[in-house]
């Protein structure tokens, strides 16, 4: 049975890939292995070259749409050799977007979705702002749509979401966080008081029942410690080993499973040495600190998003002696735009005609 690694292109015949993109004609589905494909299928199937009989890759729309790299190349060997893939032309349009993500707990989460977005095909450049869990993204929406660098990082144990300046996301998240911490502190409290009863029968005799029913109360104490408040954790961790990467969570999960199950093993055959206590304790310090970092996160994301609102939307572009205004976005190398008095700077560049005072602050740190 073909996977759908196997699934060819109905236009160019590569492989879909793990993902293909479905689409509906006159009735029938068919799949392709990127949007240009899917584009020029429809331009194909509207001028009736496909009702024709002509073979697709004859056409002369075929043949322009492989030098422009808007289809991929049918020459190449699939996606499993991925050398092979047809470079993208460096004239083709670019996008840029910027991508709020949940569940990075360290800099090496920033390195690993860095890393793997720039071995996406399609991805111009990708980067990480790990202070305030900002991703910015430039691609080539010919090539890639927007919706799969989401999933790329969802692979990877994350959530991403568009950024808009608000911060809703961000309050759900601490919300969250702050519940996981009260749980791991409320039942590791519980777990070292009674675990100190354990400690005294080191030293003095206590009844043989309170001895073999202490360790199974600790251990149903604990038990939401570890999977409810170090899921994130655990998660992360499981998320790293299925993409072969050991990050910081592995490290966690591996000390807080190891004393949870050694401790739950010693319970239920009526051992004496248990170590709840040092599992709560581990789970509640993790999430102490994920909470003072979230703090200076939120700080941070709010400096960005008052930044963010602040920038202009347009630009008053100088040509042909006129002025016009365009979108920030349209701006290309070499126009000319004009700021007046009392308006902001909405792009980098050469100051070209005139005079004004700047406040640079926010980019040297001065009062």
């Amino acid at each position: 049975m073909a996977t759908s690694e196997d699934k060819p292109c109905d236009l160019c015949s590569l492989g879909c890939g793990r993902h293909p993109i479905g689409h509906r004609f006159d009735g029938k589905e068919l799949f392709f292995c990127c949007t240009g494909c899917v584009n020029v299928y429809a331009i194909l199937l509207e001028s009736g070259v496909i009702e024709s009989g002509v073979n697709l890759r004859d056409t002369e729309l075929f043949r322009r749409s492989l030098e422009l790299g808007l289809i991929a190349n049918p020459g190449g060997v699939g996606p499993k050799k991925k050398a092979a893939e047809p470079d993208i032309p460096p004239e083709t349009p670019t996008s840029e977007t910027m991508l709020q993500v949940s569940g990075m707990w360290c800099s090496a989460c920033g390195w690993l979705i860095e890393h793997a977005l720039s071995g996406e095909r399609g991805v111009a450049s990708a980067e990480v702002y790990f202070a305030s869990d900002l991703v910015k993204v430039k691609y080539y929406p010919m090539v890639l749509p927007p919706e799969r660098i989401r999933e790329r990082i969802s692979r990877l144990g994350y959530q991403a979401s568009e950024y808009s300046g608000e911060s809703d996301t961000a309050d759900v998240e601490r919300k969250d966080l702050l519940l996981r911490l009260v749980v791991a502190a409320f039942f590791g409290v519980n777990v070292m008081m009674l675990n100190a009863a354990l400690y005294v029968g080191y030293f003095q005799e206590i009844p043989a029942t309170v001895e073999r029913l202490l360790p199974l109360v600790l251990m149903a104490l604990a038990t939401p410690a570890v999977f409810y408040s170090a899921r994130p954790i655990l998660h992360l961790a499981w998320k790293g080993l299925l993409n072969r990467v050991i990050r910081m969570e592995t490290l966690l999960a591996m000390g807080i499973l190891a004393a949870y199950f050694y401790s739950a093993q010693q319970a239920l055959t009526g051992g004496e040495h248990v170590y709840f206590d040092t599992t709560c304790a581990l789970v509640t310090l993790v999430l102490v600190g994920k909470w003072f970092e979230r703090a200076a996160k939120d700080r941070t994301a709010r400096a960005v998003t008052l930044m963010y609102r602040m920038m202009p939307r347009k630009a008053r572009v100088l040509a042909g002696g006129r002025e016009r205004f365009v979108a920030i976005e349209a701006l290309r190398s070499g126009d000319t735009f004009v700021v007046k008095a009392g308006e902001r700077v909405p792009a980098d560049g050469l100051v070209l005609e005139g005079t004004s005072h700047v406040d640079e602050s926010l980019l040297t740190g001065e009062a």
